[in-house]
């Protein structure tokens, strides 16, 4: 339950554009559409059951289950020991503090991965390499083909001059 002296304001309130636009940058974050719905949910509400959750979200509770443990993962929600279980909002910066630190374990993980990686694939005999010169016929025919689009171009714009030229022309002589 919420308590009296928070109030929300009723964009927030009500699914509105508002709303919308949180969902977006969540999602930007890294959270999917449905963690977004109950992460703002409970950040406008407070505490609240399982049960409660699921229903007011309008999302399944097998899935808001399954939802509640990914968010706790990204750092944006907390559950009670008590019984029955709430959970609750963490505060946003907790959430962007967590996925930062999750992106960067991973580039970290990366980076020591770089070099096995490498060796490895070097070490795999590769078939059927394209020679050099079958990249310069690719490039050949690119250049080949950009020529034709400015050849194109240039026509449609000669082709536009040579309209008007007419058009003037034709009304030369109907004036006279």
């Amino acid at each position: 339950m919420m308590n009296h002296d928070q109030t929300i304001p009723k964009e927030i309130e009500s699914k509105t554009p508002i709303q919308n636009m949180m969902i977006k940058k969540l999602k930007e974050l890294g959270l999917t559409k449905n963690e977004s719905k109950i992460y703002i949910h409970l950040s406008k509400i407070g505490p609240q059951k399982m049960t409660a959750l699921s229903n007011e979200t309008k999302i399944p509770r097998t899935e808001t289950y399954l939802l509640l443990k990914f968010l706790k993962l990204k750092g944006a929600v907390k559950q009670s020991i008590e019984r029955p279980i709430k959970v609750s909002a963490l505060p946003i910066e907790n959430v962007i503090d967590t996925i930062i630190n999750l992106h960067q374990k991973r580039i970290e993980e990366l980076n020591l991965k770089k070099d096995n990686i490498i060796e490895e694939w070097r070490s795999i005999q590769i078939k059927n390499k394209p020679s050099d010169s079958d990249y310069s016929k690719i490039e050949s025919v690119a250049k080949k083909y950009v020529r034709a689009h400015e050849f194109r171009e240039e026509f449609k714009q000669n082709l536009k001059k040579y309209r008007k030229n007419i058009e003037e022309i034709n009304k030369d002589q109907t004036k006279t």
